[in-house]
């Protein structure tokens, strides 16, 4: 493999493809977050509906939210 073509690629103004890379990299992160919240608001609900108490939304959780929101 020659040498020039292990080198990443710059992005120059106007390269769409190179461009949206970024935006998916963000993408990818954002949709991390949401899944994580997603997984610990189902792990509550299970919790909720084991103990059949009904109590608000924990207040680290309702901060995610509202940080996502």
């Amino acid at each position: 493999m020659p040498e020039a073509d292990k080198k990443p690629r710059e992005c120059t103004d106007g390269d769409w493809p190179c461009e949206m890379s970024g935006h998916l990299c963000h993408l990818e992160a954002e949709n991390y977050r949401l899944k994580s919240l997603l997984a610990d608001l189902r792990e509550w609900d299970e919790k909720q509906w084991t103990e059949h108490r009904r109590r608000g939304i924990p207040p680290e959780i309702r901060k995610r939210i509202h940080q996502l929101l």
